[in-house]
């Protein structure tokens, strides 16, 4: 991978972070635990298909 698709995909990989962290703290706010929210995060990451 050459340094632009490098860079590219710390940024995608970033991105998505924030994402998952805007979800976590969206749950937490609505009532979850701690647990409960990573717990829910992991199992919907685990039913992602890659193409």
């Amino acid at each position: 991978m050459d340094s632009a698709g490098w860079r590219r995909f710390q940024e995608a990989s970033f991105d998505a972070v924030k994402s998952w962290r805007a979800i976590y703290l969206e749950l937490k706010r609505v009532g979850f635990s701690r647990r409960e929210a990573i717990e829910l995060l992991k199992s919907f990451i685990n039913t992602i298909e890659v193409p």
